[in-house]
């Protein structure tokens, strides 16, 4: 949406001209819109108002929450007036581009507007109203809000318009004071038919907003100061001065409200400005009295025992009230409790005191408790403590609560309590013995391999509680540690004995090392070595620190370690390994002629050395001779194979013939006196059965026009080693 408000959209007003009937009139069309009223029924009289004059130029939602209410914008239809037109003295017919409209009355018919406040809570408005008289002679009018508050403004007076907003008979502003929300009637009637109206501003804001505007009719400024009690009394107190209705107010301690707290001495005065003028009040005398802070004495302690006393006294005054009742200026407090007293003083003012307490205690029966026995060993001690109270006096002096006592006699405690009140507690008698000198034995060494033990006895005594919380006079440990025991004799001193130091030895798991693979031949061996120790018993039974060893098992060795302690190792396990039986498998003959081959395999195994130094699982062999191959097994056991011999044969080879059994030249096309010739015969695929070699020939088939055959031959290999021809097929 565009804002036609912002700067540069739209213009505020413009001007401009349309038709109505024989009439072209000009007027001013706002930025908001406007809705116009022609009347020209009376040619000499012709009518014309804006609806919407009193809106803003801005769009409605920044709209004030003033009401600006044209004169003709009337809620109801009454009679005895009539709405008017006039433009400035030389404008041109019908042209309404400045102009203003009023309402003219003909009798004394008031006149009615509805306006509903703006807002959740009440708000003061303030009344303006632009009026004249017709004739220039004097007129008025009043205001009235919902038919209830009234004010008259008598002295309307002159043709020129003139802003009217002060009440004739108090000289106030109109105000309608904490207006709340909800429609309202405003009724505006005049006190004679010269009265004309063109404006009604009904605004939240009290100051001068138009210009210009009249004086109060006859009113004359005044000043007064209304107290809200007493102008005499005393500090703490205060009077509340209010000065009467005015516009503005200047008081002479420099405040400018209407109203004003005084909690000081002084003298008054306000200065009240309204539209009559301003006026300065007398002075009001406001006069606070000093009042002293009153207090007791007492004449002694105020903690009394059962059947004390004490004094209580107030400072001085002209009256007196305890807390008790009584209004003498001394009272004796037997009774505990919290006193207080009100002082009256001259010039009427009273000031209560603070509490003074006091407290009656009873006699205490003190008592003494030991922390533990009273019968001390030499270098012993005991705490003793007193019952509760406010201060202690023992016999040995000490003024503490509580006394640590290493020495024998008989001991008392004074204790006070609340009030003063004290007593003496009964004796408490605290007597001194001999200690012993335990001591530990031990029934073996002290420090023994794991899975031993030792009992620890202690010297005689009456009981005994060990270290380790044992309470009888021999205790047997496996545990390493450091062991005491108190022991307690006749008479119950106890003394605690020296550590006995309990050691447990732990041995190191011993581990077994080989000098070589522990994985052999049959007829190898391997060094098995212990860790460091003081003594060795292997698992065959040996008890030195190394074995050597030839036959396959698990082997472990039990160490003895410094301290005695021994441990066995994991096991080591040995495996001894068999020698293979290699073989050597050709895939053919082992005899063959010149430029012939065969594949020598051998048996399995996991490395592999031939007589002619190779050292993969075959070899391909085109040379006579004997060869063997050395093969190697898991666990590293190995053998050579048996020889096998390879042979060359020796002459000339075979020129081998074919011989056909027919005619060779034949076709497989429709033309069969083609010439074909066979030529480049190339050996294919070679099998062997028995003495007769069938071997597959790709024979080429030459003749013009013709593709390409396929025929099998099969050859006979006689004992020369030749080879002819013994039949030919066709394949297609």
């Amino acid at each position: 949406m565009v804002d036609a408000n912002t700067v540069g959209n739209a213009p505020m007003v413009s001007y401009g001209k349309f038709k109505l009937g024989n009439d072209s009139i000009k007027l001013e069309f706002r930025r908001q819109g406007s809705v116009y009223i022609y009347d020209a029924s009376n040619t000499s009289a012709k009518v014309f108002y804006q609806l919407d004059r009193w809106h803003q130029y801005e769009h409605p939602e920044r709209w004030s929450k003033d009401f600006v209410l044209e004169a003709e914008v009337f809620d109801n239809t009454p009679n005895g007036f009539s709405i008017k037109t006039e433009v400035p003295s030389g404008t041109a017919a019908n042209d309404y581009s400045n102009f203003t409209s009023f309402v003219s009355f003909t009798n004394l018919n008031g006149v009615e507007y509805n306006i509903n406040p703006r807002g959740t809570s009440g708000v003061n408005h303030y009344v303006w109203v632009r009026a004249r008289s017709a004739n220039g002679g004097t007129s008025g009018f009043s205001v009235k809000l919902d038919n209830g508050q009234t004010n008259t403004v008598p002295c309307v007076k002159g043709n020129t318009w003139t802003w009217y907003r002060y009440d004739g008979t108090s000289g106030q502003q109109i105000t309608y004071a904490s207006l709340t929300p909800g429609n309202h009637k405003i009724t505006v009637t005049p006190t004679n038919s010269t009265l004309e109206i063109d404006q009604i501003i009904i605004t939240q804001n009290s100051g001068n907003i138009q210009s210009p505007f009249a004086s109060p009719c006859s009113a004359t400024a005044s000043a007064t100061i209304t107290p809200s009690g007493a102008t005499t009394f005393c500090t703490g107190g205060s009077v509340t001065l209010t000065a009467n209705s005015g516009t503005s107010y200047s008081w002479s301690n420099g405040a400018t409200t209407q109203s004003i707290t005084v909690s000081t001495s002084g003298n008054y005065t306000v200065t009240v400005n309204s539209g009559a003028g301003s006026a300065t009040s007398p002075v009001t005398t406001v006069t606070v009295n000093a009042v002293t802070p009153s207090t007791i004495t007492a004449s002694g302690s105020t903690a009394l025992c059962s059947g004390g006393s004490v004094s209580l006294t107030a400072n001085t005054g002209i009256a007196y009230l305890w807390s008790t009742g009584s209004t003498a200026k001394t009272i004796t407090a037997t009774t505990a409790g919290s006193y207080k007293v009100t002082v009256t003083q001259s010039g009427g003012c009273t000031s209560a005191s603070a509490l003074t307490n006091v407290t009656v205690g009873t006699a205490p029966t003190p008592t003494i408790s030991a922390n533990g026995s009273t019968t001390l060993c030499t270098g012993g001690s005991v705490v003793l403590t007193a019952s509760s109270g406010t201060a202690y006096l023992w016999s040995n002096g000490a003024t503490t609560n509580a006394i640590t006592v290493s020495s024998a006699g008989n001991y008392t405690v004074r204790v006070t309590q609340t009030g003063g009140c004290s007593a003496t507690s009964a004796v408490t008698a605290v007597t001194i013995g001999t200690a012993p000198t335990p001591t530990i034995t031990a029934s073996g060494p002290t420090t023994f391999c794991t899975g031993g033990n030792v009992t620890l006895t202690a010297s005689t005594g009456t009981a005994y509680l060990w270290s380790n919380g044992a309470t009888t006079k021999a205790i047997t440990t496996s545990s390493a540690g450091n062991y005491t025991v108190k022991v307690t004799q006749s008479g119950g001193c106890s003394a605690t004995s020296s550590i006995t130091t309990v050691s447990i030895g732990s041995a190191t798991t011993p581990t077994i090392s080989a000098n070589g693979p522990t994985t052999f031949c049959s007829g190898g061996n391997v060094t098995l070595t212990a860790s460091t120790g003081t003594a060795y018993l292997w698992s065959n039974g040996a008890t030195t620190n190394a074995i050597t060893v030839s036959s396959a098992g698990s082997y472990t060795v039990r160490v003895t370690q410094s301290g005695g302690c021994s441990a066995t190792s994991s096991a080591t396990t040995i495996t001894i390994g068999s020698a293979p039986t290699p073989t050597i498998s050709a895939n053919g003959p082992t005899s063959f002629c010149s430029g012939g081959s065969v594949t020598l395999t051998a048996s399995s195994g996991t490395a592999y050395l031939w007589s002619n130094g190779a050292t993969t699982n075959s070899i391909n062999v085109t040379t006579a001779g004997n060869y063997t191959v050395r093969v190697s097994q898991t666990g590293g056991c190995s053998a050579t194979s048996a020889a096998t011999t390879v042979t060359i044969g020796t002459g000339n080879a075979p020129t081998p013939t074919i011989n056909a059994g027919g005619s060779l030249s034949f076709c497989q096309e429709r033309k069969c006196n083609v010439n074909c010739k066979f030529r480049n015969c190339i050996p294919m695929v070679k099998r062997r059965n028995n003495s007769i070699n069938f071997c597959n020939y790709r024979w080429k088939l030459h003749g013009e026009g013709y593709a390409i055959r396929r025929l099998f031959c099969y050859f006979i290999r006689n004992n020369s080693n030749r080879e002819t021809i013994a039949h030919i097929h066709r394949y297609t």
